[in-house]
């Protein structure tokens, strides 16, 4: 038998934005903005001190996710823009700060709705490239090389191509 005998404390804030508008022949376009703002991330054992670790090992201050969107018909595009905050690192005594990173994606769609060709009605085809300036994720003194997972993504650029079919 286990008891989980630490104590946490976390406060953060959450802000999103969303703005939609037609123009017109030239389609939907969409702007939406997310931003995960860390205050105070903690946990001790009891008769410790709950220290905040925000900014420091893995947990930046600030991630935020932003995105432009179109769509008009049958068509629709998307560009993301992936940003997470500098941190500092614990493991060496919290003197080295790791840089804020920041990726863009983009992705092209079609839905096909046809009458015409059953087979392919509401069939929706994307490409995408991830990571399209294929950014590294800055070097952070680990077995590794980076912090894999909380912070940072290291895959280069990649392609994908989805399909999909509703029935």
């Amino acid at each position: 038998m286990f008891f989980n005998l630490t104590r946490t404390h976390a406060e953060n804030y959450d802000f999103s934005l969303a703005y939609a508008h037609t123009l017109g022949g030239a389609g939907l376009f969409r702007l939406r903005s997310s931003v995960c703002y860390a205050a105070f991330i903690g946990s001790a054992l009891p008769g410790v001190q709950v220290v905040n670790t925000v900014g420091r090992e893995l947990l930046p201050r600030v991630r935020m996710q932003n995105s432009v969107s179109w769509s008009r018909g049958d068509w629709g595009a998307v560009l993301n823009h992936n940003y997470a905050g500098p941190h500092g690192d614990l493991n060496r005594g919290n003197r080295v700060e790791i840089d804020s990173y920041a990726t863009l994606d983009v992705q092209v769609s079609r839905e096909f709705r046809s009458r015409e060709t059953p087979w392919l009605d509401r069939t929706r085809i994307a490409l995408g490239v991830a990571n399209v300036f294929d950014r590294e994720p800055p070097l952070d003194l680990t077995n590794l090389g980076y912090r894999a997972g909380n912070v940072r993504r290291p895959v280069g650029r990649f392609f994908d191509v989805s399909l999909k079919k509703a029935f």
